[in-house]
């Protein structure tokens, strides 16, 4: 049995338990009222089992689905790992191989798992095509269920040249077909997720982002509404802070995920704190970019957050390049800044780029703030960023493809 289509239903593998029921279809008709004596009488019939309303189907199982997934995480030269959901006890599987007709190796997980599949594939070559797909095995005897076939490239071991795309608060949108024929059309290597992914992953994400993410890695932040238990079922980057914020290097750019919701983790002093300098001070590459939700200047509240104000401090201490921010659900851009004021070099830029749910929200403040150098609202929207060794472009554009504001960068 092959199933790839994700069933429209009320959901529950998102909060971690391990079942997608489907959805009751609605009654058309209008609802009619039992007067109260044949109310009772109704009651009492069911009681005694004198009546055929309750039938033993009732009791059979849900149909085995992969409400969700697969999709990929923390691609390597030689490894990437592979999520799914299943909604009963299960044995996951991943076949792969180098063509489609020519997938002969599986990796199989060496326990049972229940709501949620995570393998990792790894002695894989660099820079090489792979086919694939997911096959659960229900532990009480049912058909396997399988994902349809997807492809992945593995990155090369030497390279300076990458693209990735910057999406944020995705929520549950009109938009979301669009915005996932954008991000195919673009094709980047793997894509920043800023968080806010309720009040359906399944729904606002997965479903329709299914395609795109099952050839293109993603790497989540964690946004207001999103619980740590959520962030962990989708979220298995390695460190001592995951699944809330972790750091990750490609070509020559290192990647730092920060969890900016509750301020006080970003406090001097705090563990987060002491991770992000650590790792700041440590990185060597000619990159540095941070991703998070809540940001540190915006436009909406016209200036600086005063709660994350450590957190500047270290980023301009460090030299990182770009902040891309969420939670704002607009556009917003920063000129280069230092000490919170424009500066001419070795500022840092603040891009919210919140626009996956519409980017619709209205500018608090009527006027252009001082450190604003581009806003935009009204248009669904993502980022595309291109990075060829020591030069850096980004693009903002909404999902019909038009180009809206453009960031270039040298590196020393």
């Amino acid at each position: 049995m092959r199933c790839s289509a994700i069933e429209t239903g009320k959901r529950n593998v998102e909060g971690g338990a391990s079942c997608w029921a489907p959805r009751a279809r609605a009654n058309s008709s209008p609802a009619f009222r039992f007067p109260s004596s044949a109310l009772l009488l109704a009651l009492l019939l069911l009681a005694i089992g004198a009546t055929s309303a309750v039938s033993d189907d009732s009791t059979e199982p849900a149909p085995v689905a992969i409400p969700w997934g697969p999709f990929l995480q923390n691609p390597t030269p030689t490894a990437v790992t592979i999520l799914w959901a299943t909604n009963t006890p299960n044995k996951g599987s991943i076949v792969y191989g180098t063509a489609a007709n020519r997938m002969d190796r599986t990796l199989t997980a060496t326990e049972q798992t229940e709501g949620r599949n995570v393998l990792t594939l790894t002695d894989l070559e660099p820079a090489t095509k792979y086919h694939y797909r997911v096959v659960s095995t229900p532990l009480d005897g049912r058909p396997p269920v399988e994902s349809e076939t997807a492809t992945f490239i593995t990155p090369a071991t030497e390279y300076r040249h990458f693209t990735f795309a910057i999406q944020g608060d995705v929520h549950q949108s009109n938009c979301a077909g669009e915005l996932a024929q954008l991000l195919s059309d673009q094709a980047p290597d793997f894509i920043l997720d800023l968080g806010d992914r309720n009040p359906s992953i399944v729904g606002g994400l997965f479903r329709p982002y299914r395609e795109v993410l099952q050839a293109t890695p993603i790497y989540f932040a964690r946004g207001n509404h999103d619980a740590e238990h959520k962030q962990a079922m989708v979220c298995t980057m390695p460190g001592p802070g995951a699944p809330s914020y972790y750091a990750f290097t490609r070509g020559n750019a290192r990647f730092f995920c920060v969890f900016s919701t509750d301020r006080k983790d970003l406090a001097e002093g705090s563990e987060q704190y002491r991770w992000l300098e650590d790792e700041l001070k440590s990185c060597k590459e000619t990159w540095r970019f941070v991703f998070q939700h809540i940001p540190v200047y915006s436009a909406h509240r016209d200036g600086l957050s005063q709660a994350l104000d450590d957190e500047r401090a270290l980023l301009e201490k460090y030299n990182v390049h770009v902040v891309f921010q969420g939670h704002m659900h607009h556009y917003d851009r920063t000129f280069p800044l230092r000490d919170n004021k424009v500066v001419s070099t070795g500022g840092v830029t603040y891009v919210t780029v919140s626009g996956s749910c519409g980017g619709s929200y209205p500018f608090k403040h009527s006027n252009r703030a001082w450190f604003l150098a581009k806003r935009f609202r009204g248009a669904p929207f993502i980022g595309i960023g291109v990075v060829n060794d020591k030069k850096a472009t980004f693009h903002f554009m909404t999902s019909q493809g038009a180009i809206f504001d453009t960031l270039e960068l040298t590196a020393k």
